[in-house]
């Protein structure tokens, strides 16, 4: 009896822990993850060279078109002032065609009084002198005069017809010029719209591309800032991993020492039975297994349901190693056992992924989960949520696999019967 009680300390004792594996996934992951954002900085360099060569070339466009800009704004003003020029011209001709109308009018009413007389005189001249009741002398005298001032106002009348004539003609030709300077300046207006547009067009492309290169500028600087993250928790778990090797070491030797011990100071009595769940669907205090302990339904099923796939059923991917429920929408995830949570987060295939310590070699890997409630470190009791199920569309299903020293095992003669 002690030779057997100290093989059965001795087997308990030289378990190997899974928790120094407990980090492998994770680090997996880290460095899956790792390598993601290398990728991504990558790209984010990439996109963000891209950019500022397009940028660059949209201030180069920009610069180009402000330049052509200038010129077309330099002919506007000229196709302006020309016009304006036309229009103050024909502007100042009406005004000297209408002095001149105002000079000769001013002449005509001068003489408007005598226009009788000289008509007379033009027309009969002898009699017009013989009528006037002064002397002779005096009636030639002033027919003279009359006649004089006849001939000065035809010649007034002349010269101010000659400068109307003048004046017409050149309002005709500053109006004929008018449309074509008019066209003139409205083809410059569309034309410097036209640049104004472009140079719009090609400053928004510099500063989306400025803005792009900026975004990807940060995206790399992200992505650089969490692979340098990655890094630190990879070596974390590598240190983590290298502690837990060394731990596993001291704890073989020491029980190889205990065992030894105990041969040769335990004199009867058997090895103390472990709890196990209890009538009436609840556990009576922790659930462990232990190393060669034969399945006994010892666990708790992790979810209220029928198992919808068994173990060994046809797979795409070959026999099942696990179990599958199909559970209702929302349902809450309960630990099988009691133990050590030594994973808990998305895995590649798996999505939410959970690795329980069940005791004595044993790991209970548990998959399907919309929202984990334990994290890697925390001591899960046989019973306690762990999370839940998806509440959206059809009917979850939960996965459950059972797992020695790595090696799947049939899980349903370990589950406790019943729902």
């Amino acid at each position: 009896m002690p030779v057997r009680l100290a093989a059965l300390v001795l087997a308990a004792l030289l378990v190997p822990l899974p928790r120094a594996g407990a980090a492998r996934p994770s680090a997996a992951v880290a460095r899956r993850q790792i390598e993601q954002a290398e990728q991504a900085r990558a790209a984010a360099l990439a996109t963000r060279a891209a950019a500022a060569a397009r940028a660059a070339a949209a201030a180069a466009r920009a610069a180009q078109l402000i330049a052509a800009r200038v010129t077309a704004e330099a002919t506007l003003q000229a196709a302006q002032a020309a016009t304006q020029q036309a229009s103050d011209r024909l502007a100042a001709l009406a005004d000297q065609r209408r002095r001149a109308a105002a000079r000769l009018e001013a002449s005509t009413r001068a003489l408007a009084p005598l226009l009788p007389l000289i008509e007379r005189l033009s027309l009969y001249p002898a009699e017009t002198l013989l009528a006037a009741p002064v002397p002779p002398e005096q009636a030639v005298r002033g027919a003279v005069v009359l006649r004089g001032l006849t001939h000065e106002l035809a010649a007034r009348a002349a010269v101010v017809t000659a400068q109307q004539a003048q004046l017409a003609a050149a309002s005709q030709a500053l109006v004929a010029a008018a449309p074509e300077l008019e066209a003139a300046e409205a083809a410059q207006t569309a034309a410097a719209a036209a640049l104004d547009r472009q140079i719009a067009a090609a400053n928004a492309d510099r500063a989306a591309a400025t803005d792009a290169e900026r975004a990807a500028a940060q995206r790399a600087a992200s992505m650089a800032a969490r692979a340098a993250t990655l890094r630190d928790l990879l070596a974390r778990l590598e240190a983590a991993q290298r502690q837990a090797a060394h731990t596993e070491a001291a704890r073989r030797e020491a029980a190889a020492r205990a065992a030894a011990k105990a041969a040769a100071q335990v004199a009867g009595g058997h090895p103390r039975a472990l709890p196990l769940p209890g009538r009436g669907g609840r556990p009576i205090g922790p659930i462990h297994l232990v190393a060669g302990a034969r399945p006994a339904h010892q666990l708790l099923r992790p979810v209220a349901g029928p198992v919808v796939r068994g173990w060994g059923a046809r797979t795409p991917a070959g026999p099942a190693t696990g179990l599958s429920w199909r559970a209702a929408p929302g349902a809450r995830v309960i630990a099988p056992c009691s133990g050590q949570v030594l994973f808990a987060a998305p895995f590649h295939g798996y999505g939410q992924l959970l690795i329980l310590d069940c005791g004595g070699g044993y790991d209970a890997v548990i998959a399907g989960f919309a929202q984990l409630d334990a994290a890697v470190g925390d001591a899960a009791r046989a019973g306690q949520p762990i999370g839940v199920l998806p509440a959206g569309g059809r009917r979850p299903r939960l996965y459950m696999e059972l797992r020695r020293d790595g090696t799947a095992v049939d899980p349903a003669p370990w589950l406790r019967l019943g729902a």
